[in-house]
């Protein structure tokens, strides 16, 4: 399609099921330390597979980006990952909240942070990732999606994807 089409930019959204998938569950441990306070420490409830995947899906990054940049030199990609989802406390609906309470993970403090733990390393490693290439721009969207159940402001369509209104927040940020 890039051969046929020539765009000037390609877009790349990532962290969304490539982390936040059904291997989300895998990464979490079966048997949480839930001894220190609620929030604090959120890779404790993480498995060395979580990071092991996650270098893994940036050497991904690399190969596509080293073919992108060998075959069309001129083509600049933009690359951005997720925001922070919410939502995580309907054992019912969605399935980040579902996988961590089934993991005992029962304070909404501690599932908030591990999953601001996960969005936070994957944007810094794809940040690092596309400083390696000339033509590929990182772009940051984290905290852009709204969500104030207080103030009746929700923007997001299901855990990890926002609402058209969502989406309009992060077409403004491009």
């Amino acid at each position: 399609a890039i051969e046929k089409c020539q765009p000037s930019f390609f877009i790349i959204s990532g962290g969304g099921n490539d982390i936040l998938g059904s291997q989300f569950r895998d990464f979490l441990v079966d048997d949480p330390d839930m001894s220190l306070p609620e929030g604090e420490n959120p890779a404790r409830f993480m498995t060395n597979e979580f990071h092991h995947e996650l270098k893994a899906i940036m050497e991904i990054y690399r190969t596509g980006f080293n073919h992108l940049q060998k075959r069309f030199p001129m083509l600049r990609c933009i690359v951005h990952g997720y925001d922070y989802p919410v939502k995580l406390d309907d054992k019912k609906r969605g399935w980040l909240g579902r996988y961590m309470i089934d993991k005992g993970i029962s304070r909404h403090g501690d599932r908030v942070k591990i999953i601001q733990y996960i969005m936070d390393l994957f944007n810094d490693e794809l940040r690092k990732t596309c400083q390696e290439f000339h033509r590929v721009i990182y772009l940051d969207v984290r905290g852009i999606v709204r969500y104030n159940p207080s103030e009746r402001v929700d923007q997001w369509y299901d855990e990890i994807h926002p609402t058209n209104d969502g989406f309009q927040q992060i077409a403004m940020k491009f």
